[in-house]
């Protein structure tokens, strides 16, 4: 995503906003332009070349354009709407129509009633954990018919704002909004905790997911929540209901392995018991991992970097069904993954599927069955060399251009699943 400067200043405070002029806008509407065509523009172009000697001949993915950010501030609104937005808009689609604009800001009565279409509208909520609480189902009726949606930023921040990193309590609170996120991705198509660093002691935004000093580092709670989430999860939502109270939830599986993730949060100071059923399931063992603290104030320091950390444990299962007690202040998260064997069929199937020359295709196809056949003659090391050599074989097609970011990043992070699950 590139972000574009669309003519708001903060820095005049909020009785005295700094707004270009509207006749005096061409010059940064033109710098955006040559931001965009050095990130996808043919090397014959002026900054297209510029992109090629800095070392990157080849374009970029096609990117997200945000036009300016949270222009609904010290009365930017009304030229927002009046002229920047649909300025920029004209410009940047007569000259890149490929790219997806995002706006900042729409009026009251909805983005329909701006004088340009807005393909995504970034949101921003900054808040407590009861908050959040509360918008864990608010994507759930959200409009299929507008823009979609992206989370710029959001952080719980309610009795954090001296504290470099936060505690588990805000977290946590997070993690119950992120799982209404994931449960509705088909509207909500990206998000971004922010910010990012904490100098601790120095610090100018609190909290953040990462705090250090000149001596060691550390993650946040919040930090823990956005890791399990992001290395959890599949390409697919899948349908997921409960009949108790109090647990915040979300479920997706992975096509390329069959693996299904399920997050679940207990906001609450005490243990919920539950009993999850995943149907159709016919493991025999789940994957838990939690982070979770009695105490919902706790949180990592420099001086105790690992206070709350995930802790990992592995659960007998009946047949896709186990009864479990979901800890206080938590997330946890539940993988069911099938036979190594049923993964590789399902990596296989995958790889199948995909718009790409037959005879990569099948190139690919072969070292899954390779491993297959040696796998099954308990030769686990072999096969886990030959998903190796898998791996080795996307990333270079990926830096041909035959694969997308996004397929090498699905085939690469199936393969590293499969053998660690060969290994253990």
């Amino acid at each position: 995503m590139i972000g574009i400067y669309a003519g708001l200043s903060i820095g005049g405070g909020a009785g005295n906003p700094q707004i270009v002029r509207q006749d005096q806008l061409g010059p940064y509407i033109q710098d955006a332009l040559d931001e965009i065509e050095y990130a996808i523009g043919p090397v014959t172009s002026t900054w297209g070349a510029k992109r090629a000697a800095d070392g990157h001949p080849a374009p970029f993915t096609t990117p997200y354009i945000e036009i300016g950010n949270e222009d609904n501030l010290n009365n930017g609104s009304a030229s927002y709407f009046a002229y920047r937005y649909p300025m920029f808009y004209d410009a940047i689609k007569a000259h890149y129509p490929q790219v997806t604009t995002i706006a900042t800001t729409c009026p009251t009565g909805g983005c329909a009633q701006m004088s340009r279409p807005v393909e995504v509208i970034d949101e921003h909520y900054y808040s407590s954990s009861a908050f959040f609480q509360s918008q864990a189902t608010r994507y759930d009726t959200y409009s299929r018919n507008g823009p979609k949606v992206f989370v710029g930023e959001y952080a719980g921040r309610t009795g954090a704002t001296n504290l470099p990193t936060g505690f588990l309590g805000n977290s946590i609170g997070e993690a119950a909004f992120m799982t209404g996120m994931e449960r509705n991705s088909d509207i909500v198509t990206m998000n971004s905790y922010a910010p990012l660093l904490a100098y601790v002691g120095h610090q100018q935004w609190s909290p953040d997911l990462i705090g250090f000093d000149q001596q060691g580092s550390f993650g946040s709670t919040s930090y823990y929540v956005q890791r399990m989430f992001a290395a959890n999860v599949g390409d697919k939502v899948l349908p997921a209901s409960s009949d108790g109270t109090g647990l915040f939830y979300s479920a997706t599986i992975d096509s390329a392995t069959g693996n299904v993730y399920t997050k679940i949060v207990n906001a609450s100071n005490g243990a919920l018991p539950t009993s999850l059923s995943f149907t159709g399931s016919n493991a025999t063992q789940a994957s838990i991992e939690v982070l979770g603290d009695p105490d919902p104030n706790a949180g990592n320091t420099l001086a105790d970097p690992t206070r709350v950390t995930p802790q990992n444990s592995v659960l007998n299962v009946s047949a896709g069904n186990f009864a479990y007690d979901v800890s206080a202040n938590s997330l946890t998260v539940v993988t069911i993954a099938p036979a190594v064997l049923e993964q590789l069929a399902n990596l296989k199937a995958y790889v199948a599927g995909l718009s790409i020359d037959a005879g990569i295709k099948n190139s690919l196809t072969t070292k899954i069955t390779q491993a297959m056949t040696l796998y099954s003659a308990g030769k686990k090391a072999q096969a886990v060399s030959v998903l190796k050599s898998f791996i080795n074989q996307v990333n270079d097609l990926r830096s041909e251009g035959v694969l997308t970011a996004d397929q090498a990043r699905r085939l690469v992070a199936a393969a590293n699943t499969i053998s660690t699950h060969i290994a253990s």
